[in-house]
């Protein structure tokens, strides 16, 4: 559907609404959700204006193949990184430089042994094959991602997201919810899958590992709560389970620590197609959180 709705009286008012999804009418959403779920409407009026951003296909899709077993100010710093290869825009009152997210004719001009040389890793490789793949897209990788937005359903964009190198099913469902405007995307990943497990499908308790069919399950499970805004929902689930949030919570709503076992190992490495140790949590966000698609108001 649709994103973030038009209105206002300039172009830099228009923009905004349009990338804070106001739009939406977020008060009536969570009226709904609160109606059809106890821990919602719990939780509700801690995260009170939580909304999903409606960001740039493009910036979101490399933010997020960048966050692969990485923590969130690491993320950052790649980003910005991508960024200076964008165009300079207008500095800051203090001087410092800003940057836009770059074009794909811009980030062509990253090479795979730069990007490793900057600290990239592995995902240097990513970020290389994606973007000669989107130059080879037929009208551009922009406009292709642009009609997964406005043309594809769920499935679909998520499948021809998984075509691009470092995209695996979470990464492809995060971009899918967070700028595809897909609301009913859900990224599984293993807090998810402890929100579903604890909260709206015990019996997954048993899933050894986050096979496509598992993540399935989970998706279902929200959607049959929450329905066609599950997504939405969902991330304001996601950020209450969060630390620097849990202790905005009393002792009753918050969620019991997870034990660490082999089978948590398995789920990550399944999820991710990385392997994520349950002992790094303290530092590691799935990408839903890394990029902070989130915004309150």
């Amino acid at each position: 559907g649709g994103g973030g709705g038009g209105g206002g009286g300039c172009p830099a008012e228009a923009t905004l609404r349009d990338y804070f999804t106001l739009g939406k009418d977020l008060r009536a959403l969570s009226a709904h959700w609160a109606a059809r779920d106890q821990r919602f409407a719990a939780l509700e009026g801690f995260f009170p204006g939580c909304r999903l951003l409606r960001q740039d296909p493009l910036e979101c899709l490399f933010s997020f193949i960048l966050s692969s077993n990485n923590h969130i100010s690491r993320i950052q710093s790649m980003v910005d990184t991508l960024c200076a290869y964008g165009d300079r825009l207008e500095a800051g009152d203090d001087g410092e430089a800003f940057y836009a997210f770059p074009s794909l004719d811009q980030l062509a001009r990253a090479s795979e042994a730069d990007l490793r040389a900057k600290g990239f890793g592995y995902r240097a490789r990513f970020v290389a094959e994606a973007v000669a793949q989107l130059r080879d897209k037929p009208g551009g990788g922009a406009a292709w991602l642009e009609g997964l937005r406005s043309d594809a359903k769920l499935d679909e964009a998520r499948q021809e997201l998984t075509s691009l190198h470092g995209v695996g099913p979470k990464v492809a469902s995060c971009v899918a919810l967070f700028s595809l405007d897909k609301y009913g995307a859900i990224p599984v990943d293993t807090h998810v899958w402890d929100l579903a497990v604890n909260y709206y499908k015990p019996e997954l308790r048993e899933a050894k590992s986050l096979t496509p069919r598992v993540m399935a399950q989970v998706e279902e499970a929200f959607a049959e709560t929450f329905g066609d805004h599950c997504g939405w929902a969902h991330n304001t689930l996601f950020v209450s389970e969060l630390a620097s949030f849990q202790k905005q919570l009393p002792e009753k709503l918050r969620t019991p620590p997870r034990k660490k076992t082999l089978s948590a190992w398995r789920r990550n490495r399944t999820a991710d197609q990385t392997w994520i140790p349950r002992s790094s949590a303290s530092s590691w966000s799935s990408p839903c959180s890394a990029c902070w698609p989130a915004a309150y108001g």
